[in-house]
């Protein structure tokens, strides 16, 4: 992918590319018309912008960045299909399929060897649907192999082939609160209420009546220390994704967004705790 990647080497140019872009119409983060009626075409731009920039410094050209990459909460999330199609366009890594059904997903990953046309596995990134449950996955009852692929591809990105993102860690847009269709893309980018469908929501989310069995949740799993804690940061999810505003319309989108948050944030103090170890 490097080698289709256009030498945007000064910010003026960059900023070009993305007023470019933004100009099209195509793209409905810089709808013109409707941006210029908000007053935030700007805005719109400065948007592409960082998605260009975040998709430089990961090997992808603008478009393939604009049309691939999330801003979610300062951290760029990629969709699994362009998590897949870095690693198969790098020279480095490859992945196979061994496993895809609506009980798990198993990858494994190579990395190319000294000896010429030769690969040695390097590990195995195996999402399972108990896997799914626990995380709170979306779209399992409808689209199973294609929520649990992209959960296994995120991982065994992070996991085998972190350089190939230059570092970066990479997420699809689900881990980090996105709410998104049967193919992964992204519906809500947890900022609007969005009506969900409950044959998708994990028993744990369906049986809380009020926020604060959500709290108590957090608390019980080691997600957050006390309720306090657990309240604020389900406060702060409210007042930056649903205008400070719970409503009995989006009380539902709020929660399952905390249930996400949460594991995700458990699951990295985890991993902290590990390498620390």
């Amino acid at each position: 992918m490097n080698d289709q990647l256009s030498d945007l080497s000064d910010l003026s140019e960059l900023t070009g590319v993305a007023r470019l872009l933004a100009a099209s119409g195509y793209f409905e983060t810089a709808d013109r018309e409707t941006a210029e009626k908000k007053g935030n075409f700007e805005q719109a731009v400065a948007q592409l912008a960082t998605k260009i920039l975040a998709g430089r410094e990961m090997g992808l050209g603008p478009f393939a960045a604009v049309q691939g990459i999330h801003v979610i909460k300062g951290r760029p999330a990629l969709s699994a299909n362009l998590i897949a199609a870095a690693i198969k366009a790098s020279p480095k890594y490859d992945y196979r399929v061994r496993k895809l059904d609506s009980t798990g997903c198993e990858l494994e990953f190579f990395e190319r060897a000294a000896a010429p046309g030769r690969m040695e596995s390097i590990g195995i990134s195996i999402f399972t649907a108990e896997d799914a449950r626990a995380a709170g996955t979306q779209n399992m009852a409808k689209f199973a192999r294609n929520m649990l692929f992209a959960r296994a591809i995120s991982n065994g990105a992070r996991w085998y082939c972190p350089d190939l993102f230059s570092g970066n860690p990479v997420y699809v847009p689900e881990e980090l609160g996105a709410i998104v269709d049967g193919e992964g893309n992204v519906i809500a980018a947890a900022t609007q209420p969005t009506q969900i469908d409950k044959t998708d929501l994990p028993d744990q989310v369906l049986a809380w009546a009020k926020p604060l069995d959500a709290y108590q949740w957090a608390v019980s799993i080691g997600g957050a220390p006390n309720i306090d804690a657990a309240q604020a940061a389900f406060s702060q999810i409210v007042s930056e994704h649903f205008d400070g505003r719970l409503t009995t319309k989006n009380k539902t989108s709020a929660m399952m967004q905390f249930y996400i948050s949460t594991l995700a944030l458990l699951e990295d103090s985890q991993a902290s705790l590990e390498i620390a170890q």
